[in-house]
């Protein structure tokens, strides 16, 4: 849905190979938003008419590999957003920041005012939300009425999935009011696969946050509420390699698109 037209992609990659750049060097990214490819600098010097240089960040002595410009010809480039490395420096996260001459309360500051409430948890319960002035219940969460449509979207990255089974169970002793068998409206992207097993799902955030957001919006409109869920296929037992953290984070704008559509 964001991938670029197969036009866009022929006329890039055709750019690429005459400029001497071998097929097997140009690929597509997992979410085919991209077209990416292995060069050094003296190769994209002269492929986009440029210089590159090394930044170095004046307080940090943090490295960045950038140009002032770069050129590409006009048959592609309606083509191309933009190319990187580029024009752009990277955001420098970890460099002194001038002092604003505020400073955080201190732990050891004053405390909350903090009036005793004369009523009982059942009188408050049953108010219903209308003591939200003075107790937050569930009731103050959940509100009076429900929004058009009634549904919460759900990301559910790599390896964090729900587990029906663990709904189920959450359902029956906490949220009576629910139907086991219950479940979220699957908006699965890059090969995503839901529910898991209890093994694999029941003990990660995907579950709770199912669980949790369910409990809470069943209330408004019962047997109405949907809540989807979208996310990616997992790449490997271990999301230890950076490669796999970017292919995480490339399917961000897609995901989001499929919860709201």
């Amino acid at each position: 849905m964001f991938a670029p037209s197969e036009d866009s992609v022929k006329s890039v990659r055709s750019w690429l190979e005459s400029s001497e750049i071998s097929p097997h060097r140009i690929s597509q990214s997992t979410n085919k938003q991209w077209i990416q490819l292995d060069a050094n600098a003296e190769e994209l010097e002269r492929l986009l008419h440029t210089e590159y240089y090394i930044y170095s960040h004046a307080e940090t002595g943090q490295p960045h590999v950038a140009c002032r410009e770069y050129h590409v010809p006009s048959s592609v480039g309606d083509h191309i957003d933009y190319i990187t490395p580029g024009i752009t420096l990277r955001e420098v996260t970890n460099a002194g920041k001038a002092s604003s001459g505020f400073s955080k309360r201190s732990i050891n500051g004053l405390p909350p005012i903090i009036e005793p409430i004369l009523m009982s948890i059942e009188q408050l319960l049953a108010g219903l939300g209308e003591f939200c002035g003075l107790a937050i219940t569930p009731q103050c969460i959940q509100g009076k009425t429900a929004s058009k449509g009634n549904e919460l979207g759900i990301f559910a990255g790599i390896g964090d999935v729900y587990a029906q089974e663990d709904l189920d169970l959450f359902f029956t002793t906490l949220a009576s009011d629910i139907q086991s068998g219950t479940h979220p409206t699957l908006k699965a992207v890059d090969g995503a696969e839901a529910p898991a097993s209890l093994a694999e799902g029941g003990h990660n955030t995907g579950t709770g946050s199912t669980r949790q957001s369910f409990s809470s919006l069943y209330q408004l409109r019962p047997g109405l509420a949907k809540i989807r869920v979208a996310g990616q296929k997992a790449l490997g037992p271990l999301a230890t390699n950076r490669l796999e953290f970017d292919a995480q984070m490339t399917t961000l704008i897609p995901v989001l698109y499929s919860i709201v559509k």
